[in-house]
């Protein structure tokens, strides 16, 4: 089963989220807006795993972005946080927006980088991801360790506290539904390798457009990617089968080679 780490799905803030708007609450979805301080290939990949959950059934048709990679055009726009050193670990540039427009009609915007507006500063500025969903009934809102609250309706307002120690637990609720997952065991969340695949492609797909300054067909850039069918064809045909769990907080740059590793270099 390939299942990145996006365990955002398993804090109270955004389960809520994805519950208010599977179910219906806020109406016809017509915009989502998502931002973070990190880059699109640091948190933003959580951000896109998340819109991917809350629109499963959608998909885009182009993306569009800007960016910038230079620190001293962007320090000035934003303050810094103390002893702030450009991630060389992750690639993207440091600051970049894109816009997805969804094959529903839904406008998606991302927001990854420096220029994050930072709503609650006393999170600190790692602590900022946070989706909003515009639909026809209402406004909801998930923001990273501390809500998810919705506004509509007045029968169906609410608002669910989260908090820090909720968040730093929300890893080990990603390896206990995998666990289950792997057990036969029915879950809302599941480990989906198309899902993976696709938001690997989409961070691809928006560092291009912002280096380009043109928009990216999707499906062009959907179909280049590897197709992941003969290889889980050839992981079946293998028994026993072996699930190995590599957690990967930070890579420091050897991600490639460990995986690469695990997956062609053990003789064990």
């Amino acid at each position: 089963v390939l299942s990145v780490a996006h365990q955002l799905p398993w804090t109270p803030e955004f389960s809520a989220l994805i519950d208010c708007v599977r179910s219906g609450t806020p109406g016809r979805i017509q915009s989502i807006h998502a931002a973070c301080f990190g880059k699109v290939f640091d948190q933003g990949s959580h951000l896109i795993d998340l819109i991917a959950r809350l629109l499963p059934d959608d998909e885009p048709i182009w993306i569009e972005a800007c960016g910038s990679d230079a620190l001293r055009d962007l320090a000035p726009l934003c303050n810094l946080p103390a002893g702030f050193k450009a991630d060389t670990s992750h690639p993207g540039l440091l600051w970049t927006a894109a816009h997805i427009r969804m094959r529903s009609g839904v406008d998606v915007r991302l927001d990854c980088g420096l220029l994050d507006a930072c709503p609650l500063p006393d999170l600190g500025p790692w602590l900022q991801k946070r989706i909003n969903v515009i639909g026809e009934s209402g406004v909801a809102e998930a923001h990273c360790a501390s809500h998810c609250k919705y506004a509509g309706k007045k029968e169906a307002t609410f608002e669910r506290k989260s908090d820090l120690a909720a968040y730093e637990g929300a890893l080990v609720g990603f390896y206990h539904a995998l666990a289950q997952q792997l057990d036969g065991q029915p879950q809302t969340q599941t480990a989906d390798a198309v899902r993976e695949i696709n938001t690997v492609t989409m961070m691809c797909a928006i560092n291009k457009a912002a280096q380009v300054g043109v928009p990216i067909n999707w499906a062009l850039e959907r179909d280049s990617s590897p197709d992941c069918g003969e290889a889980t064809k050839a992981v079946q045909a293998i028994k026993p089968g072996i699930s190995v769990i590599i957690p990967m907080e930070d890579h420091r740059g050897m991600g490639i080679d460990a995986i690469r590793s695990w997956t062609s270099g053990q003789r064990c």
